[in-house]
């Protein structure tokens, strides 16, 4: 009943949607192909707006240098969903430019990687600074590219906080966070299942510039009985997912920012659209579960190491391993497809 007063969400999104039509502002043009059957009209992007205005007047998000950073990667979101930066170039610039900003005006670090050679390097500022930017800046983009699939970066980023609620009450970690931020995002997921809204770029950003600081911050506490394996297994589908997808463009000689709808969550979706004759909408919410349950459970079972970074980098390597092959296969069974048609 505690947070029976969030629900306010809801109207307030519907506010929200009804001054986006009014205005034709901020509308997703890509929607019109699918239209949702609970509308007829264009969806709006305003799932970053709805997570930010949440957390600024329900979690009472007093750390101001938070909220700067919250609020530059949404609003650089926002830019890119309003057509105001088209140059994916542009937006890495800003994204470096505000994290750079953000981590040397407020000193905020990593405080160890438990790697002897990689934390003898952090130990210089400038070189720890880098070190967050890179890791934060895959973070952001690998989200983003999950977040072509309807539902999946809700449902990825719902099965981490959910994992924080699991985990031993003996760490420093604000539970009654944890639950609203997953009330919250339960909200949203169901308005976004129901494709009255989408995320967009001003949400992925902000969603996951969020989860990664929590995550920073949540490790930092319990460093002595966490290690950052846990963290980086907790993240490693959209981060793997952006360095493999750089890697195969790579190899293929195409540019890094030439999109293109092969990466794994893609696949899935067309192998469930093709092999069981399903609409966009069902083909993007099963394969959301689909990954979405084995990484609760790979996440869950973890938890009984949490410390042990042997066997977190293990589990991370069987993740890679089982991305890779499930990736080949579904790859070559599109390919045969398309041969045969």
């Amino acid at each position: 009943m505690e947070f029976i007063y969030l629900l306010f969400i809801i109207p307030l999104f519907f506010l929200l949607r009804k001054i986006c039509y009014a205005k034709n502002f901020l509308l997703d043009d890509k929607s019109l192909p699918h239209k949702s059957k609970f509308s007829k009209k264009k969806t709006p992007l305003l799932g970053g707006v709805l997570i930010l205005i949440s957390f600024l007047f329900i979690f009472e998000i007093n750390n101001y240098y938070l909220l700067i950073l919250y609020s530059g990667l949404f609003f650089l979101g926002l830019s890119a969903d309003l057509n105001y930066l088209k140059s994916p170039f542009t937006r890495f610039f800003f994204q470096f430019l505000i994290l750079f900003f953000f981590l040397v005006y407020f000193q905020f670090q990593l405080s160890s990687t438990k790697i002897v050679f990689l934390d003898s390097l952090i130990n210089y500022r400038i070189l720890n600074i880098l070190f967050c930017i890179f890791c934060l800046m895959v973070l952001i983009n690998g989200s983003n590219f999950i977040d072509g699939i309807n539902t999946f970066l809700l449902t990825n980023y719902l099965i981490v906080f959910l994992i924080l609620l699991l985990l031993p009450t003996s760490l420093i970690i604000d539970h009654l966070i944890v639950k609203k931020v997953i009330f919250v995002l339960f909200i949203i997921y169901i308005l976004n299942a129901f494709e009255l809204l989408y995320l967009g770029d001003n949400g992925s950003y902000f969603l996951s510039i969020f989860s990664g600081i929590f995550l920073i911050v949540f490790y930092n506490n319990n460093n002595l009985f966490v290690s950052p394996f846990f963290i980086i297994l907790l993240l490693w589908y959209p981060c793997f997912e952006l360095l493999f997808t750089i890697s195969r463009r790579l190899l293929k000689k195409k540019s890094s920012f030439f999109p293109d709808n092969l990466h794994l969550h893609y696949l899935f979706a067309t192998f469930f659209k093709n092999k069981f004759n399903l609409k966009k909408k069902k083909s993007d919410i099963a394969t959301s579960l689909l990954i979405g349950i084995y990484n609760f459970f790979i996440f869950y079972y973890s938890i009984n190491f949490i410390s042990r970074t042997k066997n977190l980098i293990t589990f991370i390597l069987i993740n890679i391993l089982l991305y890779s092959v499930i990736y080949i296969i579904l790859k070559n069974l599109n390919i045969r497809r398309k041969v045969l048609k």
